[in-house]
């Protein structure tokens, strides 16, 4: 009976220290994740920052392809006419292409105007050149286009609008003038 107690208490005590050494080993040789875990998180607090300026960069492109301002014309020859640009938005008119109906370039100008209302002159001469492109259709109008230059928030777009060059007679002094009249086509 001596030796099954013997052999029942050396069985428990090797169970014993194999328990303590198993977890002494297993402390000393399982690496220890906190400073990997730390990492981990650190670089998904990134990448979180990151998506979310990706989107709202995408947020702000977005809105500045949708940015359509209002275009006017005021004036009637053979006082000065002007282009008249309003958008609920400040921004920058930095040129003004006018396009001829074949869509090439016929002139331009630089404007260099800033608001959330921009009214620039109509160059009558640059007018005159576009008319000019075309064989004489009498009283017909003839087709063009401004091409505004614009930069809003630090970006540059483009703004195309649409117009007509009406011919128009009227009388100053006593002669009867030839004058171009812009009109915004509907």
């Amino acid at each position: 009976m001596g030796a099954i107690l013997l052999a029942f208490g050396s069985a428990l005590v090797g169970a014993v220290v194999g328990a303590v050494l198993g977890a002494y080993l297993q402390r000393k040789w399982t690496p220890d994740m906190s400073a990997e875990i730390a990492n981990l998180r650190r670089q998904v607090t990134e990448f979180q920052s990151k998506v979310e300026a990706q989107e709202n960069a995408r947020k702000a492109q977005e809105a500045r392809a949708r940015f359509r301002p209002r275009a006017e014309v005021r004036g009637e020859p053979p006082e000065p006419q002007f282009l008249v640009l309003t958008a609920d938005r400040d921004f920058e008119l930095t040129r003004l292409d006018y396009i001829a109906d074949t869509g090439a370039m016929v002139t331009f100008e630089d404007v260099q105007k800033s608001g959330g209302r921009i009214e620039t002159p109509i160059n009558s001469a640059k007018v005159m050149q576009v008319w000019n492109l075309r064989p004489r259709q009498g009283s017909l109008p003839v087709q063009f286009q401004f091409r505004c230059h614009l930069s809003l928030d630090g970006f540059e777009t483009e703004f195309l609008v649409e117009a007509l060059i009406q011919p128009t007679w009227k009388s100053v002094g006593n002669a009867q003038t030839f004058f171009c009249k812009v009109t915004l086509s509907l």
